[in-house]
């Protein structure tokens, strides 16, 4: 329920959704606990948060990556929570570079929809 498209006259309840979503997953000790960040940080850009609150999330969801990719075999997962990394760090910082390398590792491990995703975030950088 915290995805923007659920929530479009009110993106303040997507961040309101996600924050809760991630706080359960953290007090259960999911192992996928980036992705919860990421649904944060994606509500966070939804809503047009701060720039400071996004900013945070995303240093958040970078370090919990780092931990839980540390841990994980899963190595498919690890790479689609790191292009979700680096797409939020495009929208957060602007740097159209980093859907470039995300967009590399979607094609490297045949992540097809995440290509997809990140075409879509290179045509609005495009527009600009």
């Amino acid at each position: 329920m915290s995805r923007s498209e659920f929530n479009e006259n009110k993106p303040e309840l997507a961040v309101e959704y996600a924050k809760q979503a991630r706080q359960l997953a953290f007090d259960s000790k999911r192992q996928d606990l980036a992705w919860f960040d990421h649904g944060v940080v994606t509500a966070l850009i939804f809503a047009k948060d701060p720039e400071d609150e996004i900013r945070k999330w995303y240093e958040i969801e970078a370090e919990d990556l780092y931990k839980i990719s540390r841990n994980t075999k899963d190595e498919i997962a690890k790479w689609v929570w790191a292009s979700g990394l680096l797409m939020d760090r495009a929208q957060v910082f602007g740097t159209i570079g980093d859907l470039y390398l995300a967009l590399m590792i979607s094609e490297q491990f045949g992540l097809v929809r995440r290509k997809e995703q990140i075409e879509k975030l290179i045509k609005k950088f495009d527009k600009k």
